[in-house]
């Protein structure tokens, strides 16, 4: 299992943001579950927010007036009663609280307020937030609510709090009892943690190394191939989940994110033969510099057994290497330097 603690700086890697040590105080705390624990940092970031002022943006107000204001709407107003009033229909913009971010950040907090998972202090807590969002009017989550938040750089202190708010929202669950929310532990969906585990490895050797001075995912297509222009458009595109690049080096790391490290096959423990044979299409799909290694490398998340295998496979080296999600922060940062030293 994965501590609480740990799974905040996991977060704060894969979506790249700074590390807090207010949050990183929440996240040491015993939290029972993990909606409480998203409920204590929501809490503690919109009470932040509140302090400095919430958002502010401009939306169009349309009304029929004795004074003008804005823009005459002369068409509207012939529709409306056909001049015989003595007012137009205009149209203006209002500065208001009522944008798409505190839209979706009082919705959440709404949603806490009715989880079952979260404690009855905090949930409490959470409804005495949101009603401070009075001039907010109140929404349903939904993709589309997400998709209408634009943040810039004068309110990208909003940031952290809507990843949070968005993981909330693509792990809820449908609640039998009337008026309550459940949320699904993302921890143990798979498919989230494997998209979490690869941007968060992608960006903790972007921010906590300096021996290679280029890190990204590179794309790029086969070599050496045969076929007619139609066929070589099929072929699939290489991606690899991270690339490490120096000088002398050049290091691809295949992130996986697994329950079980090793693949068994009639009780024979092994490594994952798709992953390995991934790996080394793309290591033989890349050309090296004059003077530079290249390497390959397969990380997985320790569960249960620790892995540090070394191979040469067709002239390439290539390592599997496991580091231990549950181990303290201080040991997992160490690990992470020391699988590409």
């Amino acid at each position: 299992m994965i501590p609480v603690a740990n799974v905040y700086y996991l977060l704060c890697y894969a979506w790249d943001f700074p590390l807090s040590r207010d949050h990183a105080r929440i996240a040491s705390l015993p939290f029972l579950t993990r909606p409480d624990f998203f409920a204590a940092l929501l809490i503690r970031g919109t009470e932040q927010l509140l302090k400095r002022g919430p958002d502010r943006g401009y939306t169009t107000v349309i009304e029929e007036s004795p004074r003008p204001r804005g823009k005459l709407d002369l068409v509207a107003t012939a529709k409306a009663h056909g001049f015989a009033k003595p007012t137009v229909v205009c149209a203006s913009d209002d500065l208001t609280h009522d944008t798409p971010q505190n839209r979706v950040l009082k919705a959440t907090l709404r949603t806490l307020a009715h989880c079952r998972d979260v404690n009855r202090r905090q949930a409490d807590h959470c409804a005495a937030l949101a009603s401070r969002f009075a001039d907010v009017r109140d929404i349903a989550l939904s993709p589309v609510a997400f998709a209408a938040v634009r943040l810039s750089r004068n309110n990208r202190h909003y940031r952290f709090l809507l990843q949070v708010c968005r993981l909330l929202f693509e792990n809820r669950l449908p609640d039998p009892r009337p008026g309550e929310v459940l949320f699904a532990d993302f921890v143990r969906d798979d498919r989230q943690m494997a998209r979490v585990f690869e941007a968060f490895v992608r960006n903790f050797y972007r921010r906590e190394q300096s021996a290679f001075p280029r890190v990204g995912s590179e794309r790029f297509g086969w070599r050496r191939v045969e076929a007619s222009a139609a066929d070589r458009d099929l072929l699939p595109e290489m991606r690899t989940d991270v690339s490490l690049t120096s000088p002398t080096r050049k290091l691809v790391i295949d992130a996986k994110f697994y329950r079980e490290t090793l693949s068994s096959h009639y009780d024979t423990p092994s490594v994952h033969a798709a992953n390995l044979y991934q790996l080394l299409a793309y290591l033989q799909n890349q050309e090296a510099k004059p003077g530079q290694s290249l390497e390959g490398l397969l990380l997985y998340p320790t569960t249960g057994r620790e892995l540090d295998l070394n191979y040469v496979l067709h002239g390439q080296r290539v390592r599997v290497a496991t580091v231990d999600l549950a181990a303290e922060w201080q040991a997992i940062h160490a690990r992470m330097l020391e699988v590409i030293a």
